[in-house]
């Protein structure tokens, strides 16, 4: 089963028409290979079995399950490719300046207290399951109220790191992409149905798991990361429960990325 949250969760394809992904080779196969030598890269097929009929939109808040009446989608493999790798001189890396995390002198006086917590082991090992988790604690304010915000801040500003050479090195994605343009118009959602708001009195927290090894990418064994959430200011709050925003609806962008 796949929940739908944003449009972008989900590709489109007319008849005819294409995608094209851009990956770059994890580490550890980049540090096998050896200058002058020829290497194949190969696509052994895969199959799809969450698919229907329709656009991204059609979906959103929906949850999408194999259907036993559907065929899986078949990406066929067969294809490849051959290159041969060349040693050359890289160009000087500037490494981009991070910008410092929030602390709590930080806060606005008179503002909600929130606090973000970070736990999970110490050790893991490839075998089985392993799993971080981040807690989100209302400690109250000027009132008793409680609250509801959303949470995009707390994703969009939770890092991970490899410990390279005494260094903490933040952790890129498998395209190494800097960042993305979207230009897709903002959807209006509701505050209490929304999977992205979230509700708390004071001293509630919420939390959510993830499971480590499937967030890092081009993890290797002996590697040494760490979680960090750097602090952030939330885009939308406001004060009272469910009931007293049963009918308050918002505009946000209809993918996780945009602001």
């Amino acid at each position: 089963m796949v929940h739908v949250e944003y449009p972008s969760d989900l590709q489109e394809l007319e008849p005819g028409g294409s995608i094209t992904y851009c990956h770059s080779l994890p580490r550890r196969y980049r540090e096998q290979l050896e200058p002058g030598e020829t290497y194949e890269l190969v696509w052994t097929g895969t199959k799809i079995p969450f698919w229907d009929w329709g656009v991204p939109s059609d979906y959103v808040e929906s949850r999408l399950t194999a259907s036993p009446t559907q065929p899986d989608l078949i990406l066929p493999g067969g294809p490849r490719v051959t290159f041969t790798y060349e040693q050359i001189e890289s160009p000087a890396f500037i490494r981009r300046q991070s910008t410092p995390p929030l602390l709590p002198s930080d806060r606005v006086q008179g503002a909600p207290i929130l606090s973000v917590e970070l736990s999970g082991p110490k050790i893991i090992t490839p075998e089985g399951k392993h799993y971080a988790s981040l807690h989100v604690r209302y400690h109250g304010g000027p009132t008793d109220q409680p609250i509801i915000f959303r949470n995009h801040v707390i994703w969009e500003l939770l890092r991970s790191y490899r410990l390279e050479s005494g260094l903490w090195e933040l952790q890129e994605g498998p395209c190494g992409c800097a960042g993305l343009f979207l230009d897709d118009p903002n959807i209006t959602v509701n505050v209490v149905e929304d999977e992205g708001f979230i509700t708390l009195k004071p001293g509630e927290y919420w939390s959510r798991s993830w499971i480590i090894l499937e967030d890092i990418y081009g993890w290797e064994v002996g590697d040494i990361w760490r979680y960090r959430f750097k602090g952030g200011t939330v885009d939308w709050w406001d004060y009272g429960g469910v009931d007293e925003h049963v009918d308050t609806n918002v505009q946000i962008p209809p993918h996780p990325w945009g602001r």
